[in-house]
């Protein structure tokens, strides 16, 4: 009987499942920058396990790794050690030739582990007497640090910076703040100064209209005028104070002060008497003795004028004059007639007829005239003489008005004659003569 021929069972069917770059393996870069060497695991699974393990190969441009997994479980573990790079991975029976699977896994790039060193200890200050004047000495930079200031004067931050590579302060920073210069807080004795004495001021007449005189600025002291009138000096030079115990920079005078106070009224005095002599237009005023209250002048127009001696003290009035204007000197107008006038005596009443001889009309014209003036003289009202204080009656009666004596020196009546009156008596006496005139030429 012939053997029996059976044929070998079919190869199985595997399942291959590569995974992605593990970093447990450790994948920190160990060296570089060139190479960034570490381990990272790949894993491949495959499933069902054959019949002495698998084999498994990783290739990329840099290096190749292998693997054997004859026994164990279905996931094998592949080690590489290139970061950032991607790998083939082949999967084989154990046998290196039959290919059960392929694939690509990149591994990440490398984490380089830094250097930590510690922070430099801060340099020295330069720090002057005083408060709050110290700086910090700037050192110079190195391969491994630079430093700056940020800020001026003392105010000023100190900052160091990290320039060595893959190098850092504890923590991961590569820059450490000082701040400002330690200051040793010992003040300087202030320098000290008197508050300059009170500026002028400039004051109108008139009630709160003072103004200070502002001084000009220097390099220890500023003057301002500030919105409520107050005048402040302020002290700029460096440690210098006004004296007080809070070490004060500034003095203010408030505003400036008003020498104006509410004046005191007083009546104008009366009008001074005139000296009147007889005539026109001569009188002339008795100007009173200059004393502590007011002094009296004429001046070239002839008025008479009192002015107010003491200060803020006016006469009565809406803009507080301090000074009168009595004007001219009043003056009577009494014009006296010269010594030894005599009135003419009154004539017989006049009568008008055509039988006047004509031969006889010159000497009826004068005669006339004369009869008018009397008339004008008689006519006229009794009058008040102002030296004298009498009255004194015109009369017709008598051929002489003073019949007690003269009139400049006799104790008689007076008997004034006024311009008025001169001009109507020699106007009537003109009028009567032209009239006799044209009837003397009518009867010829």
């Amino acid at each position: 009987m012939q053997p029996q021929v059976v044929d070998p069972p079919p190869a199985p069917a595997y399942s291959v499942t590569i995974g992605d770059a593990d970093a447990s393996g450790g994948g920190g870069c160990l060296f570089g920058p060139t190479i960034q060497a570490g381990s990272w695991f790949i894993y491949v699974t495959v499933s069902p396990l054959p019949p002495g393990g698998f084999y498994m190969t990783a290739v990329s441009p840099a290096t190749a790794s292998s693997n054997v997994n004859p026994t164990g479980s279905e996931t094998g573990q592949l080690t590489v050690g290139i970061g950032n790079q991607t790998y083939a991975i082949t999967v084989y029976l154990n046998d290196e030739s039959t290919v059960l699977g392929t694939g690509t896994v990149s591994t990440p790039s490398c984490v380089p582990v830094a250097t930590v060193i510690p922070v430099p200890a801060p340099p020295g200050v330069t720090d002057p007497p005083g408060l709050n004047d110290s700086m910090w000495n700037l050192p110079s930079p190195d391969s491994t640090f630079t430093w700056s200031l940020v800020g001026t004067g003392h105010d000023a931050h100190l900052i160091v910076t990290i320039v060595a590579a893959n190098t850092t302060f504890d923590g991961g920073a590569t820059t450490h703040d000082y701040g400002v210069a330690p200051d040793s807080s010992v003040p300087l004795e202030p320098n000290l100064i008197s508050v300059p004495r009170t500026p002028g001021v400039t004051d109108p007449p008139g009630p709160a209209n003072a103004t200070w005189n502002v001084p000009a600025s220097t390099d220890v002291l500023t003057w301002a005028v500030g919105s409520d009138g107050h005048l402040v000096v302020t002290i700029i030079a460096v440690n210098t104070v006004f004296p007080g115990a809070d070490h004060p920079t500034t003095h203010d005078y408030g505003t400036a002060p008003d020498a104006w106070v509410a004046p005191t009224v007083i009546a104008v005095p009366e009008q001074p008497g005139v000296t009147d002599p007889d005539g026109l237009n001569n009188a002339t005023w008795k100007v009173p003795i200059n004393d502590g209250t007011f002094t009296w002048t004429v001046n070239s127009d002839g008025h008479l004028i009192v002015t107010i001696v003491p200060a803020s003290t006016v006469f009565e009035g809406t803009d507080q004059p301090t000074t009168h204007d009595f004007g001219v000197a009043p003056d009577s107008g009494v014009v006296t007639p010269p010594p030894g006038t005599t009135t003419p005596a009154t004539p017989a009443p006049a009568t008008s007829t055509a039988s006047s001889s004509v031969s006889s009309s010159s000497e009826t014209a004068s005669s006339s005239t004369s009869s008018a003036a009397a008339v004008i003289i008689a006519a006229q009202p009794a009058v008040t003489d102002s030296d004298a204080g009498v009255v004194a009656a015109a009369t017709t009666t008598s051929g002489n008005p003073y019949p007690t004596g003269s009139h400049n020196g006799g104790p008689g009546a007076r008997f004034p004659v006024q311009l008025p009156l001169v001009a109507a008596f020699i106007l009537a006496a003109g009028l009567v003569f032209v009239v006799l005139r044209r009837k003397s030429q009518t009867h010829h």
